[in-house]
């Protein structure tokens, strides 16, 4: 299996510039290059087998999950701007969720916030569903070390966020929720 970069039809985004995207899009796409090699390289390690490229092989692997988590992110980040912002649902499973948890939405979206601004570094500030749970939690990735089944955390919408400062992280955290689609 050969990973293809996705296209992704974004509006233009309030508070994020074009060549913010761009720079974005252009890491995305070395994301998903880097994982079609590496899996070459595992194939061609595995394939000489033995003890002599097993560390090798754990390495590659660990970098494979770097690669993949940002490629995947990345993508989790652009789908969400597709088909510009929709009016969000106050009745939605979404707001039903975080009122429970946090209050209303309102305060989810304060708390969401607070968790980006609060993070040292770049990465992401993610909005999960815990299915066995059945409880949302708000958390951050330091670059793409979170390490998690996405096909049983993202299943009640999600709103990943990367950001390269501590003052970037605050402006965009602000101006984010207006260019979501969050009427899940």
């Amino acid at each position: 299996m050969v990973y293809e970069e996705k296209k992704f039809d974004l509006p233009q985004l309030q508070g994020l510039s074009k060549k913010q995207i761009d720079i974005h899009l252009g890491l995305y796409g070395g994301y998903v290059k880097h994982v079609n090699l590496l899996r070459e390289q595992l194939h061609e390690l595995e394939s000489v087998g033995g003890e002599k490229f097993a560390y090798a092989g754990a390495e590659t692997r660990r970098r494979l999950g770097f690669e993949f988590n940002g490629m995947r992110m990345h993508e989790y980040y652009f789908e969400q701007f597709e088909g510009g912002r929709e009016v969000f649902n106050p009745h939605s499973p979404l707001s039903k969720i975080l009122s429970e948890k946090y209050g209303s939405v309102e305060k989810s979206i304060e708390h969401f916030k607070m968790v980006g601004a609060g993070t040292r570094g770049i990465g992401w500030t993610i909005l999960s569903f815990d299915q066995r749970a059945n409880t949302p939690h708000m958390t951050t990735s330091l670059a793409n070390s979170q390490d998690f089944p996405l096909s049983s955390q993202w299943t009640c919408g999600n709103m990943p966020i990367w950001l390269t400062t501590r003052q970037a992280r605050r402006n965009s955290i602000l101006k984010h929720f207006s260019a979501i689609s969050i009427g899940v």
